[in-house]
Formats: C-alpha cells, structure tokens, sequence
C-alpha cells in the first residue's frame, strides 16, 4: 500500500518537495528500526547530496538526478549501501 501511494506521489513530480520538508526537522532512525516514509540520506562525491525515502522492505523511492526517471532501487545495491551516511531521518 504505501509502495503504491509512494509512486503515485512520485508520478505528480511531488516527491521533492516532501524530501526537502522531511529533512528540515528528522529524528535519528537506526537502520534496524527503519519504517515505511522514513528520510535515507546519502553521501554521493563526498557530500550528504541525496535523500530517498524508506518504502520498506530494504527499497527506497528517489529521484536519480535531473531527466532521469524517479525510480525504486534497494539498499543492498552496493552503491547506496556504501553511501549511506546514517540509518535514516524520521519526521517529527
């Protein structure tokens, strides 16, 4: 359910105006206690410069970068593993 609300908000192109409200005020979320909506932030070039949301599962919704389509990857890819900078932000 909220996997299918998450990619209706991402087909509405709303998905960075929540990722921007969402890290304005997070609270620490360790990554075994990871829920559905949480912020995933991460380092990519050396700088915290991406933010994904939590849909559950080891997935995460977020935009790669501009043109390129919003899509769901997991947190097993190395690539987002090794880039997280913290378990998650959960809004407060």
């Amino acid at each position: 359910m909220i996997a299918q609300q998450m990619r209706s908000v991402c087909r509405t192109g709303l998905v960075l105006v929540l990722l921007v409200s969402a890290c304005s005020g997070t609270m620490p979320v360790s990554s075994s206690d990871m829920q559905a909506g949480d912020v995933l932030f991460f380092s990519i070039e050396g700088k915290m410069s991406h933010v994904g949301l939590y849909l559950g599962d080891g997935r995460f919704v977020h935009a790669p970068s501009t043109g390129k389509t919003v899509s769901v990857e997991s947190l097993s890819s190395a690539f987002y593993r090794d880039a997280l900078i913290r378990g998650a932000g959960r809004p407060r």
